[in-house]
């Protein structure tokens, strides 16, 4: 059998070789300053969607916040408020005190206002709070003797809400800036127009951080329901405001 030739053998001569690569056409220097600005902008869309959005965000977690204080407000107001000319009846009670802090009618609260304040933005009242059968404690059965009351700490048993330097403010007497055993004018002076200019008050909101613009009260029903309304906002943020309002049914009117 023959066997077929061996192929031959061939030599390359690296240096010799040349590789030729296909000729491409590179970006000319204004192509490449229209990529970058049109890349700049998109980035700058970016960005501004990103930031408005984070702003709105921001906003609106403010208005829930200050939406959040003011209803807090309301209800701690009408929580109160309700209760306005409630007293326990006490077997153990043969003269109560009621009638020295009362109306000539009857009437257990008043909507006036506080010294260089819009009218109707305070609200003063008094209800049983220890259901004592009086306003105030420590007495036996006689609140009152000789037409002065017989009980104390009746501060602690009288309430009010105002408006006062764009701040709603609560009562919050103290013991010693309050005549105890009061006649009938010094114990009605207390729920009376005067009452909203004396002292002991105290700020429910943080006065550094919210401003309330309106605070207004208005009778329902003859006195059987009081209509609270509100508006704030925040002191460095005026634009941010909110404004709500509750309906009271006096509950426990005398």
């Amino acid at each position: 059998m023959i066997k077929p030739p061996a192929p031959a053998l061939m030599t390359i001569n690296r240096n010799k070789v040349r590789f030729q690569l296909p000729y491409r056409n590179g970006f000319g220097l204004l192509e490449l300053m229209v990529a970058t600005a049109i890349g700049s902008f998109l980035l700058l869309v970016i960005v501004a969607f990103f930031t408005q959005a984070l702003s709105q965000n921001r906003e609106l977690l403010l208005r829930l916040q200050l939406q959040q204080e003011i209803q807090k407000v309301l209800q701690l107001m009408a929580k109160d408020i309700a209760r306005s000319g409630f007293y326990h009846f006490h077997q153990q009670v043969e003269q109560s005190n009621v009638d020295l802090f009362n109306h000539a009618d009857g009437a257990a609260s008043s909507i006036t206002h506080a010294n260089r304040e819009p009218e109707n933005s305070c609200l003063l009242f008094w209800y049983d709070l220890d259901h004592s059968g009086c306003i105030g404690s420590n007495h036996g059965a006689q609140c009152q003797r000789d037409e002065r009351n017989n009980t104390q700490d009746i501060q602690k048993e009288l309430f009010g809400y105002r408006l006062k330097s764009k701040m709603i403010e609560t009562r919050a007497m103290y013991k010693n800036g309050t005549v105890q055993q009061c006649d009938a004018a010094q114990c009605h002076a207390y729920i009376a127009d005067g009452g909203c200019d004396t002292r002991g008050w105290t700020d429910l909101l943080d006065s550094d951080t919210y401003q309330i613009t309106r605070l207004h009260f208005s009778w329902l029903a003859n006195g059987k329901g009081v209509l609270a309304e509100i508006e704030g906002s925040y002191k460095k943020q005026s634009e941010i405001r909110y404004q709500s309002a509750v309906v009271i049914p006096i509950v426990n009117r005398l």
